[in-house]
């Protein structure tokens, strides 16, 4: 395992150990038993098609009967964390639905999902206009590529300062609960696992399923651990990108 160090003029200011292996869900409480904190970015799960929408109509998309039944399997893998989870979700409607799921497959009540801007699908972009427009125009996937070939794209913050950005926000804020699942979106995710190079992503990795980042913050020392999760190493569905 290998601690990757970010630089500040020269400086480091942070550093987190990287887990090179894939995570299933079910070893996240496992390790969040033995962490003082756990942090899970997941996305959400499988949504409707954007297909003929127009970009304003993105964040009203629902999750499909087969991602409501993902998330609530998901939920299901994390019941021993989630009971004492703090949930956040971008404010979308799949984000929040698949929260909600995860907490319904999990069979936990009285359980709020909070809204929050800082994971939502547009905070890595300096001008939505353009990557909802290559959307529309089936060009989506030639910016993705660009940006998680070279760290930049037309419309999009630079992919390390997003990731450094992303990280600062996961560590430093000061959640209610030692263990917290956030809800977001793919983007956020790759992005946050390419710029500490935790898992060099290629558009057919990451595309169209429920999968996550996870973070822990060793009790004895102070430090974070990254790695790429998913629901189950032996399934992993991909979607379509976009569709």
């Amino acid at each position: 395992m290998e601690v990757e160090s970010i630089h500040k003029n020269g400086s480091v200011y942070m550093k987190v150990h990287i887990i090179p292996e894939i995570l299933s869900f079910s070893q996240i409480p496992v390790l969040a038993e033995k962490s003082s904190r756990t942090v899970l970015l997941a996305r959400h799960s499988i949504r409707e098609s954007l297909v003929g929408r127009k970009p304003e109509e993105s964040t009203g998309l629902r999750l499909t009967p087969e991602g409501e039944k993902l998330a609530m399997d998901c939920g299901r893998i994390l019941h021993v964390m989630a009971k004492e989870a703090f949930f956040m979700a971008s404010p979308t409607v799949r984000t929040r639905q698949t929260a909600q799921k995860i907490i319904e497959g999990g069979n936990f009540i009285h359980k709020e999902v909070k809204d929050c801007q800082d994971i939502s699908d547009t905070v890595l972009f300096y001008d939505p206009a353009i990557p909802f427009r290559a959307v529309q125009e089936n060009r989506a996937h030639l910016f993705l590529d660009e940006y998680f070939r070279t760290g930049n794209a037309p419309g999009f913050l630079s992919l390390e300062y997003a990731a450094r950005k992303l990280f600062h926000f996961l560590t430093e804020t000061n959640f209610p609960s030692s263990q917290t699942i956030l809800i977001t979106h793919d983007v956020l995710i790759v992005t946050l696992l390419s710029g500490f190079k935790v898992y060099p992503f290629t558009l057919e990795d990451w595309c169209g399923y429920l999968q996550g980042a996870v973070l822990f913050k060793d009790a004895e020392n102070g430090q974070w651990s990254m790695a790429y999760a998913v629901p189950d190493l032996s399934k992993r569905e991909k979607f379509k990108l976009f569709i």
